[in-house]
């Protein structure tokens, strides 16, 4: 059975945060008793590059459905919502999730099963196989979950670059147009040889060597300037 975290499920700001949400959910019993998935760690150092200590939690955390259950594409085992409408939990979702891992036993790894070592070693004193690798099987359950406004933040933060962006393009093309005039005024004596919006000075720009758009530029500084000391004055 897939653990639920109801929407509504009772959580308490935890102490100190309060420029953002940060609240610990309040976990019952069942849910955090459910086995949420598994992992082998090899006792062999030339195989696995972790040894964790059996007597000790394996902690690990995520935002999103763990790494081994998207690579082995079981079935999801965290949801949200209510046991009678739910859906995989996921990023946007804004949970930390804390899993422990417990040591459950010393397995044996043969032709791709997992055996207990007592059948392992009974195959070979039957002689089925010479040897096998010792596996510690871990298994993980939920310890905490925290409920953040994480992905509304960054939502909130990336719109507001995007109108920060906006408005300096904006200020820039308006700058631009205006030195053009300018430019177009002193070379041509009319405002009306420039090119229609941004589209016709990028097209403009594509058009000139790398020497005519630095002169040009500059021109368009000096008479950015010329124009902005008639404005204040």
């Amino acid at each position: 059975m897939p653990v639920i975290i109801g929407s509504d499920q009772p959580s308490v700001q935890k102490d100190g945060r309060t420029r953002d949400q940060f609240e610990i959910v309040t976990l019952s019993e069942s849910q955090k008793k459910e086995s949420i998935y598994r992992k082998l760690e090899s006792s062999n150092p030339e195989i696995c590059d972790t040894s964790h200590d059996r007597n000790f939690p394996w902690i690990e955390q995520f935002t999103d459905l763990p790494q081994v259950l998207k690579r082995l594409g079981i079935k999801p085992r965290i949801e949200v919502g209510s046991e009678t409408n739910s859906r995989p939990i996921s990023d946007d979702d804004g949970y930390i999730m804390t899993f422990h891992g417990i040591f459950e036993r010393e397995c044996a790894f043969v032709d791709k099963r997992i055996l207990r070592t007592e059948e392992a070693d009974e195959m070979i004193e039957l002689g089925q196989i010479d040897d096998y690798d010792r596996y510690n099987l871990w298994v993980f359950r939920l310890a905490e979950v925290i409920k953040t406004n994480g992905p509304e933040l960054t939502r909130q933060k990336q719109e507001l670059e995007e109108v920060q962006k906006q408005k300096s393009e904006d200020r820039l093309l308006g700058t631009i147009e205006k030195a053009f005039a300018g430019v177009a005024r002193k070379f041509n004596g009319k405002s009306e040889d420039l090119p229609d919006g941004p589209a016709g000075l990028v097209q403009m720009l594509s058009e000139m060597d790398e020497e005519e758009r630095s002169e040009l530029f500059t021109q368009a500084e000096i008479e950015s300037e010329i124009l902005k000391d008639v404005t204040v004055k």
